[in-house]
């Protein structure tokens, strides 16, 4: 996955992916799944996942939560990560 962010500009640490929990339990919205995923890892992100602000969220799902909204960026799901949202993406990085 960073050799892909990597050709098109995005050079950053990838911690972790959120794996699609819907099969297993209760947490039917994407945004639910990668809350979870904050909340597990809570010390990596040394915060509260609601006052985490240094990431983004790429996907091609748009089922988030509200406070997720100003991070994520919706890919394609036939063709991926478009260079309109890799820009928009960095520049949120850059922030």
């Amino acid at each position: 996955m960073k050799s892909i962010f990597s050709r098109v500009g995005i050079n950053c640490d990838l911690i972790d992916f959120t794996p699609d929990l819907k099969k297993d339990n209760n947490y039917t919205l994407r945004g639910n799944e990668i809350l979870k995923r904050c909340k597990d890892n809570r010390k990596v992100i040394g915060t509260k996942p609601l006052n985490y602000t240094d990431f983004i969220i790429l996907d091609d799902n748009n089922d988030m939560l509200l406070w997720q909204s100003k991070y994520f960026f919706q890919t394609d799901r036939l063709c991926g990560l478009s260079l309109t949202v890799t820009r928009e993406a960095i520049r949120m990085l850059k922030k």
